[in-house]
């Protein structure tokens, strides 16, 4: 009964509602779970079952549980917080401590992030419940890049973030809203130092965004003459 009712939750139902990536999967875990436990509650009563000894039993293995199990019980609780609460959804891209992937299953104990270097991370659930988690698609899958530019001493700042500007705006992946800005950050023995802020319209586009926004910054540097100095443009996340 669990698999059918799940298989028609994923299937025909939630596929035809517009709903926010990881949703439907929540839904379909929790009716899983609820469906298991009234199940075996309904088996044990056909049985005739005495439900209070079932209580006073099910006391005591909580307390052995309670000091064996320990870790066990606490990714199990960990897992139905997130199931409930939802801080974080399969399809989320995640980042905990020096790990960061999209989250691909969330588990009774555990849950499993694909990294971008395609690895597969088994995660428990109490670190996802109870560590800091930093979700880069909570809200929106958009996401803000800037990229450090170094030109010459003796440049003209307001022509360097004009150029800045207009190469951006050059590139297809970079949104236009909200706009491309530069800024003037400070001197260095060197250089002067500008940094462009830009936004992708979802974190997938990463690499090639900021790849094309590189080459065109460089061109069009180049095509007014300035000349990078050796630190060239450096980027940072």
């Amino acid at each position: 009964l669990t698999m059918v009712i799940g298989f028609v939750l994923d299937r025909e139902i939630f596929s035809r509602l517009q709903l926010r990536p990881g949703t439907g999967y929540a839904i379909a875990t929790f009716t899983r779970w609820v469906i298991l436990i009234v199940g075996a509650m309904l088996a044990l009563a056909a049985l005739g079952v005495d439900m209070a000894k079932v209580t006073l039993v099910a006391g005591a293995l909580g307390v052995g549980i309670g000091f064996g199990l320990q870790s066990v019980v606490n990714n199990f609780v960990s897992g139905l917080i997130l199931i409930v609460e939802r801080p974080v959804s399969v399809g989320d891209l995640v980042e905990i401590g020096p790990l960061l992937g999209e989250i691909k299953r969330i588990g009774i104990r555990s849950s499993s992030v694909r990294t971008t270097h395609g690895a597969e991370v088994i995660v428990p659930n109490s670190d996802l419940a109870s560590k800091e988690v930093v979700n880069w698609t909570r809200s929106d899958r958009r996401r803000r890049y800037d990229i450090d530019v170094g030109v010459p001493c003796g440049s003209e700042p307001e022509q360097v973030m004009g150029l800045l500007v207009e190469a951006a705006r050059e590139v297809p992946e970079i949104l236009a809203d909200p706009a491309p800005l530069a800024m003037f950050k400070g001197f260095s023995d060197k250089s002067l130092d500008f940094r462009l802020l830009v936004w992708v319209e979802s974190i997938e586009l990463e690499l090639r965004a900021q790849n094309a926004l590189r080459v065109a910054v460089l061109r069009k540097l180049e095509t007014a003459g300035i000349v990078m100095p050796s630190a060239a443009a450096r980027g940072s996340p």
